[in-house]
């Protein structure tokens, strides 16, 4: 494979040496701009894989050039990554709402940069691998998706997961693909069910439930004209089948139903049971393989395939704490993460919080914190925002794709930045809430308390099982 083709944009000649030491292998062939202008000039000549270019330039910044190179066809779809020192949540909300697909923080790690850019090029190899044509189907099937706001980002989430549970399963590559189309594309009909249906409040009569279901086949006729979908058209005809063969439009049942629709289909219940809906608050993980589990007990789904996929999920997860997820919250002590690279407030909130009848975790970076997270999630997390490396915020943001059930506090200190700014700017990536340091123990159990009692509440209004 060719290397991908990376520009990068910054002023600071010793930030560019940086990071091109950071990308010094194989993979990648570096261009470089010392500002604006520059970079201009090369989009003009070249075409990029990833651009990652500083919000503070001279002349023409980080926040124009962006605009600019949205502006140009061929770079409409070129990931951009915004590397910014300035922490105020307003200009990561401009950086993000003018068209860059990711941003870092100064001072960043080299592996947070490597990741970041490689994650920008997986982003573009799957952009780069579809037709004119396939990309418009893409695009048709997001917005199929953005006509029930009910389901959120549903397409993009179960594109990934599906592919990444393909890779497990030994699938061949071509089938792999083929799963993650399948994400985007699988409800594409839907774009014919009338709006009186398919946002229907109620319960839908028999005609209407006919039409609903009409969305499988006319997605796969829609589809049809293309032969590079043809591994996704099972996926899009047959994800409502049931293994015991009373799923529609065929009614197939056991192995006849396509295997790449066998397995789709259970990537999309669980994301149903995981997500959080208008009727209902997402499930935990354990609490959602559980209902998955429940699903093949009701011959809804395969059950080999059911099988590997919770061990697929839960891999790196200590059997023991997810047991612990599916019994009710309040039959035992609440797990707390405490994160902060400060030590000597590390351990006063550990000694603080020893006798309040928590178990504690303490770590002293974001990316510790992302790791205890996804081996196992804690009850809470209460995190310091202002961290070398991944910083709070981040992780606020990071522990949202994760784990999106997860209460999380935030902690600051002040600083340059008001106790206001870093409220909205935690709160705006999905902090629940923010204390300002110094905090005394009542301030810091009574915030604790309220949100795990909301938390506990939540769980007892979830149910398992439902139409998917």
């Amino acid at each position: 494979m060719a290397p991908y083709r990376v520009l990068l944009v910054d002023d600071d000649v010793l930030q560019l040496d940086l990071q091109r030491d950071i990308l010094a292998d194989a993979s990648y062939f570096i261009d470089t701009a010392t500002n604006g202008l520059e970079a201009l000039a090369l989009l003009e000549r070249l075409e990029f894989d990833v651009i990652v270019l500083d919000q503070g330039l001279p002349g023409l910044d980080g926040h124009a050039l962006c605009r600019k190179i949205r502006g140009q066809r061929q770079h409409e779809l070129t990931p951009v990554i915004m590397v910014t020192g300035n922490h105020d949540a307003a200009s990561v909300e401009q950086s993000l709402s003018i068209g860059a697909t990711d941003f870092l923080w100064k001072p960043y790690s080299p592996t947070e940069y490597k990741a970041r850019v490689d994650a920008a090029l997986r982003m573009k190899r799957r952009t780069d691998r579809l037709e004119r044509p396939e990309t418009l189907f893409m695009a048709l099937g997001q917005a199929a998706e953005a006509r029930d706001a009910c389901t959120g980002d549903h397409c993009e989430r179960v594109s990934e997961l599906a592919e990444a549970f393909g890779e497990h399963l030994g699938l061949e590559r071509s089938d792999q693909v083929a799963l993650a189309q399948g994400g985007y594309l699988h409800d594409i009909g839907k774009l014919a069910i009338p709006d009186r249906i398919l946002l229907k409040p109620g319960p839908l009569d028999e005609e209407e439930k006919r039409t609903m279901q009409s969305h499988t086949t006319f997605g796969a006729d829609l589809c049809g004209s293309l032969r590079s979908f043809s591994r996704t058209l099972p996926i899009i005809r047959h994800h409502h089948e049931r293994w015991n063969g009373e799923g529609y439009p065929d009614g197939l049942a056991g192995e006849a139903i396509p295997l790449l629709a066998r397995v789709f289909q259970i990537v999309d219940v669980y994301d149903a049971l995981a997500s959080r809906r208008p009727y209902k608050e997402a499930m935990s993980r354990g609490e959602a393989l559980a209902g998955l589990h429940q699903e093949a007990i009701r011959g809804h789904l395969d059950p080999v395939l059911t099988g590997s996929f919770v061990k697929f999920l839960t891999k790196d997860a200590p059997p023991a704490r997810d047991d612990r997820e599916v019994a009710s919250p309040a039959a035992q002590k609440a797990t707390l993460l405490i994160v902060d690279d400060d030590r000597q407030f590390r351990n006063f909130l550990v000694d603080l919080l020893k006798d309040s009848n928590y178990n504690i975790q303490a770590v002293a970076t974001g990316r510790e914190a992302l790791d205890v997270v996804e081996r196992g999630p804690p009850d809470l997390v209460l995190t310091d925002i202002l961290m070398e490396g991944m910083d709070g915020i981040d992780l606020v943001r990071r522990t949202r794709t994760v784990a999106p059930e997860i209460p999380i506090i935030t902690m600051s200190a002040g600083g340059r930045l008001t106790a206001s700014d870093y409220l909205s700017a935690s709160s705006h990536l999905g902090a629940d809430a923010t204390l300002q340091k110094p905090f005394g123990e009542n301030t810091l159990i009574s915030a604790i308390e309220s949100l795990l009692r909301r938390s506990r509440d939540a769980w007892k209004s979830k149910t398992v099982g439902g139409s998917f």
